[in-house]
Parts: C-alpha cells; structure tokens; sequence
C-alpha cells in the first residue's frame, strides 16, 4: 500500500479595504409624492415606494462612483389622520464602502399626503386628490 501524501498550498488571504465615502450627491425633495386616503394600510405605502426605488450616487476619496440604496423612514406618518407628512429616507453604504466621518449627508424626504375619502378623481392619470370643498 502506497502512504497518501499530503499536499500543502501556500494561501495569503487579504481583506479589501473599503472605499470611503468622501460625498453624496444633491437630493432633490420634490421629484415624488404620493397621495393615500385616509385609513390606508402601511403595505400601500410601502408599495408606492418600492414601485420606483430611489438610489443617490455616493464618491469614493479616489473618485470612484457607487450606488446607495435609499431606506425609508414611515414611522411619522399617520395614515388614520388627515395631512401632509414627509416620508425620511437614509443612505445604507454600498457593499465595500464606508461613509467617511465627515461626510455631508442630504436631508432626503419625500411629501405624503394623507386625504379625506371625499375625493373627486384629478386629470393626472386617475391619481385621487383632496377635494376643495
């Protein structure tokens, strides 16, 4: 019987240091918002959101761009009362990056309107509005 051999392989395993985030680029607060009546559930907010996810462009000390993802915020909104409340949104930093200490975040906020259910239809593509009446 032959004895197996044992084979050894050198393995230098480095950790990639991630990119810093140096900046962010402008929000702009009033590309979107969204109506709901009075009484919606959290889910139909939650889908108006995720139907066109936001995302803002964030730059590496060495320029390099990345993508972040926007994560909403809905906790201030009250759909059981009549309003405008803002919905806040945070940058989570994108995979192998780091936001640098002083990184100047935009305040990110989207207008949602809370309505009375006497609504009449708008124009604009069967959105429903609050009458003003």
């Amino acid at each position: 019987l032959k004895k197996a051999q044992e084979l050894q392989i050198p393995v230098r395993v480095e950790e990639m240091t991630p990119a810093v985030i140096t900046s962010i680029e402008q929000w702009y607060p009033y590309t979107n918002a969204f109506a709901l009546p009075q009484g919606s559930e959290i889910e139909a907010l939650e889908e108006l959101f995720a139907a066109s996810p936001y995302y803002l462009e964030c730059y590496a000390e060495n320029g390099t761009s990345y993508t972040a993802v926007v994560e909403w915020d809905f906790s201030c909104i009250d759909l059981n009362t009549v309003g405008l409340y803002h919905a806040t949104g945070r940058l989570t930093a994108p995979k192998n990056t780091v936001f640098a200490d002083r990184v100047d975040f935009p305040e990110i906020t989207i207008p949602v309107s809370v309505h009375a259910l006497d609504c009449y239809p708008s124009a604009d593509a069967g959105q429903r509005l609050p009458s003003s009446g």
